[in-house]
């Protein structure tokens, strides 16, 4: 439709403006009666633009203009600003003094992820986990609690942080039956974590291995805002975004540490 060819154009402008939403209304009327059916009653769209005022740019494009989706922003990171901080495994610590997990699986369950994070000399460094080679990034989520189970044998005590009602709930019985530490994370430190490993990246305070897998997911990730200032991530295209939570979610972890009431972020 002609009226979702404007909703996209208002909704990627980054400038947007009620003004500059008036003179899309005001110079091409013929395109805005094609958008809203009202013209037939309302020949001069009067209340369309009674809405235009009332509503926030973003609304008025999705309630008016055919917009159905929540908008995602631009790319968060460049290629060039994520490959600075790619560093070599021969170059951080083997044995981290402490380590955390990172667990997230995908609204549909096609994809889920384990990413590790600990602090590398000052960085807090996230890889995917793997196993003979196969990263921890793979579809479904039937692999997904033994392999939960396998790393808490080799890493005793360690902590699997996942988002509180995301798919990952279903596993949940039984692991903590089996002595897994688990660590819910409500809604509100979901945006928290996201909003951290945003400014670790940009901070230059985080370090990765330059696995493709995670490269991708972070590349296809944007940002959407919820409440006031919180962002949590979306994505654009069809890459899974499970690697960037779980990397969000671990590299949070290694913030608060190990009591989540400690934190002032």
């Amino acid at each position: 439709f002609p009226s979702h060819d404007i909703g996209v154009m208002l909704l990627r402008r980054v400038d947007i403006s009620w003004s500059w939403c008036s003179r899309v209304l005001r110079r091409d009327v013929a395109a805005a009666k094609s958008c809203f059916v009202s013209f037939r009653r309302d020949p001069e769209l009067e209340t369309v633009a009674a809405l235009r005022r009332a509503l926030p740019p973003a609304e008025f494009a999705r309630e008016m203009l055919g917009w159905w989706d929540d908008p995602a922003g631009d790319g968060v990171f460049s290629i060039d600003k994520w490959d600075d901080l790619a560093v070599e495994p021969d170059d951080v610590d083997a044995v981290p003094i402490e380590m955390v997990f990172g667990v997230d699986v995908a609204p549909n369950q096609e994809w889920a992820a384990i990413v590790a994070a600990s602090e590398s000399d000052g960085r807090v460094l996230v890889e995917l986990t793997n196993a003979d080679g196969v990263f921890d990034h793979r579809p479904g989520m039937d692999w997904l609690s033994d392999r939960v189970r396998a790393l808490a044998v080799l890493i005793p005590g360690a902590v699997f942080a996942f988002a509180a009602g995301s798919a990952f709930e279903a596993l949940v019985p039984e692991l903590e039956r089996d002595g897994v530490v688990l660590r819910r994370v409500l809604r509100r430190d979901v945006a928290a974590a996201c909003g951290y490993f945003m400014e670790l990246v940009q901070s230059g305070r985080l370090a990765h291995l330059g696995q493709d897998d995670l490269t991708e997911s972070v590349m296809a990730a944007r940002t959407k805002t919820v409440g006031e200032s919180a962002i949590v991530w979306v994505r654009n295209g069809l890459a899974s975004l499970a690697p960037t939570y779980a990397a969000s979610l671990a590299a949070w972890q290694v913030n608060v540490g190990a009591d989540p009431a400690l934190n002032v972020w």
